[in-house]
Formats: C-alpha cells, structure tokens, sequence
C-alpha cells in the first residue's frame, strides 16, 4: 500500500510511505529514505547521498548512491547511521500522532500498520538493537561465517557446524570452530529458536539457506532426514511471493540451498540428489576457486579439480543449479594468468546453464592468517584495492564472454550476515 504525506494546508507531497507486509518504506525530504522490517528492525536506507543496509547480527555495509555495498562501516559510524533512522521514526511517529502529517489516502488499516512499525522502530534503541544483534549471533555456534551475495533474504540454517577439512591456506572462516552435526533435536531446537528470533520479519524471508561449509559432508540420508524435519516449519517449494504462513501453520518459502564440495557430491546416488531436489533443494554451492593447478596445490584444497566436472554433471542430472564460487586475486600477480587463463578452461568444461552461477569473491587476507604468512615466505606481491576491483572486473568479462548467456558472473563480498 502506498501512502501519501502530507503537511496540513499544504497540497504538494511531503513524502511517501510504502506499507507491505513484510516492511515498511518512507521516503522523506533531502532523499531520506528508511526501511524497516514488521518487527521494527531497521534494515537501511539512503541520506546525504549514500546507502546503507544493516544486516541482522548489527554490521552496516554503506556505499555512494547507486555503487555496489562493499565492506562495512566502523562502529562509530555505524552507531550514528543507526541512530539518525530512530530520530527519524520518533519524529515521524510523533508527527502522525499529533496531526501534523495527515495520510492520503486516509486507510485506517494502513495507517495504524505504519503507527505500529514505527512504535516497535523506537523501541529498537542502540542498545536494544546491540542485545538484539547478539541473541541473533548465539543462534548460530561461531555465527554466521559466509552468506552468498544474492542471498541475503534468506533464512540461515546451520545444518552443519564448521568445515571437515578446514585447511585451505586463504580460509579463515572456520578456525575457530570445531566441526560436528548436529543431531535431529537439537536442529529442531535451533529452527524453532530462529523463528522466534525472527518474529513479525518472518515474512521477510524467500528462501533457507543450509551452512555450514558441507551440508552433505554426513551423506546424503543424513540430509534427507534434516530436509523431513525442516518439512515440519516450512512449505518448500513455495509460490514466488509467499505473504505470512500457510493455512497449516507452515511457512512458504521459495526454495533450500547451501554449501557442498565436488567430493561430497560424487558421493551421492543420482536418486538421493534426485530425492532431496524433490524435497525443495534448488542449488548447491561449491568453491572452485580456482582452476590453475599449481595454486590449487599452494592454497592446500581437499578436492581434486577433476572432481568437478562429475559432481557439476551429477546436479544438473538431478535438476540441481550449482554456483560456482571463484577468489580473484588469489596468489598475488605471480598467478594471475595462470589463475584466470586455467579457471576459465575448467569452467569451460562444465556446460553451466541458465540458473547457475560464477561468484568472484576479491582476496580478502587476515593479518596473521596461513594465506599472510606463507604470502610472506614466498614474496608474494599482491593487488592493491584499485588493482584488485580491475582484476574482478577482467576476471567477469572474460567469464562471462567465454561461458556465453547461461550462467550468471557476478561479484560476491563476503562478510555480511542476512537483512
């Protein structure tokens, strides 16, 4: 629903409110615009020209009007975005309270939905929304490591803690967290957990996503029992738009998809990925990397690169997408053409079709990391934040005119959580 404002005895628009069922828009003078969910969680907005998003475990991305969302913003200015969307909830609030801003049209539904968002906006103070970043944090054992670009909407499931190997030389993701799977009950335990965490902002959600590292590290039965249980909570595959909850209490969603490596996957039967495509399992993301069999060697991955074409044919067989993750940058200046000469080959072989996907995720290298040190030892020179944004951008044209209009190449910045 799209509401007008207006300030009294004036006849020209104020501003704007868009009224859903999963969030709540307004667009204020001087390009204000803030969002926020059902439950009141500020989800960003735009103001002196830039665009913020705050995702739910409290990390702000900003970026200039109309550029990509890269990085996140320090504490202090994360803090004093934040705080300028609750001035302008209090505000906004206060204004229609006191019929200083009338609604046009004047729908009683609409407005007291807006009322209501915006009361549950003030609530969610710095502090309460620091506490609330946090319990969201906890549902998850060592937080959410990684979240594909494109899935941001979706809702996170630790299906499996950690990762198996968890030596790969640039990966840090997991250092910390010993890896296990959780059994039926305590999955159960943390869906339940999740979804009251989520409240009112359940609408918000299209899609699962299953981490951690390897959903099907256990084999695919193990999966298939986690697929009937998650059956319980939510209705998979759902209409496109789903709007609350189904008549049985179900959640509708869009589809499931997670994490996977090419070994796991030539593990399977065609039928079992046949049975868990059935059960709503759209696409299995798998980190390729890269293709240059040398720095495959240097950065310690499990999987052999010949191991990707049979698992990349096994999913299509079943009806699975795959994307396919690609760390531009990876082993400095020494690699690059090796690096994007030789993935671009592997790549070549594995006939991607429309609804799969290429990410290319720039280097990212933790000071003190395996991947610091060992760059150190063999005087790696690396790329320089400019040098790396070309090198992304000469890694995507030359995939994306080799692979042809099937696939989708796009960036991937890891990071952030959902929002």
């Amino acid at each position: 629903m799209r509401l007008t404002l207006h300030r009294p005895n004036h006849t020209e628009p104020w501003g704007f409110a868009a009224v859903r069922d999963d969030t709540v828009t307004v667009a204020l003078p001087e390009r204000v615009v803030q969002t926020w969910d059902c439950a009141g969680r500020w989800l960003g907005g735009t103001r002196g020209g830039w665009q913020w998003r705050r995702s739910y475990d409290g990390k702000l991305a900003g970026a200039p009007t109309g550029q990509p969302l890269l990085g996140c913003a320090g504490q202090a200015q994360a803090l004093g975005v934040h705080q300028e969307s609750l001035n302008d909830a209090r505000q906004l609030h206060q204004d229609l309270s006191i019929g200083a801003l009338r609604l046009e049209p004047d729908e009683t539904a609409g407005r007291a939905t807006l009322l209501s968002v915006l009361e549950r906006a003030i609530h969610w103070n710095l502090q309460q929304a620091q506490l609330d970043a946090i319990a969201f944090t906890r549902l998850y054992r060592g937080g959410i490591a990684v979240l594909p670009e494109d899935l941001r909407r979706a809702l996170y499931l630790q299906l499996s803690e950690g990762c198996a190997w968890n030596r790969c030389q640039y990966c840090t993701l997991y250092a910390d967290l010993p890896h296990r799977s959780p059994t039926i009950s305590q999955l159960r335990q943390q869906v339940e957990s999740v979804i009251a965490w989520h409240g009112a902002s359940m609408g918000l959600r299209r899609s699962l996503f299953l981490g951690d590292a390897d959903i099907l590290g256990e084999g695919p039965s193990y999966l298939l029992a986690q697929f009937q249980l998650l059956a319980e909570f939510f209705a998979l595959p759902a209409p496109a738009k789903p709007q609350g909850t189904t008549s049985a209490g179900l959640y509708p969603l869009d589809a499931a998809d997670g994490f996977a490596t090419a070994r796991s996957i030539l593990a399977c039967k065609p039928a079992e990925l046949e049975a868990l495509q059935a059960h709503g399992l759209r696409r299995l993301y798998i980190g390729v990397e890269t293709g240059h069999p040398p720095l495959h060697h240097a950065m310690h991955r499990r999987d052999p690169l010949t191991a990707l074409p049979g698992a990349t044919k096994l999913c299509h067989d079943a009806g699975l997408q795959v994307a396919l993750t690609v760390i531009v940058g990876l082993g400095g200046q020494h690699y690059a053409g090796g690096h994007l000469r030789d993935t671009t080959e592997l790549l070549e072989q594995l006939n991607l079709r429309r609804g799969d996907q290429v990410s290319l995720s720039p280097l990212v290298i933790e000071d003190g990391s395996p991947y610091a040190q060992a760059a150190q030892q063999r005087n790696e020179i690396g790329f320089l934040p400019d040098e790396l944004a070309r090198e992304v951008r000469r890694f995507h044209d030359t995939l994306s005119q080799a692979l042809g209009p099937g696939p989708r190449v796009a960036p991937y910045q890891i990071g952030m959580s959902p929002w």
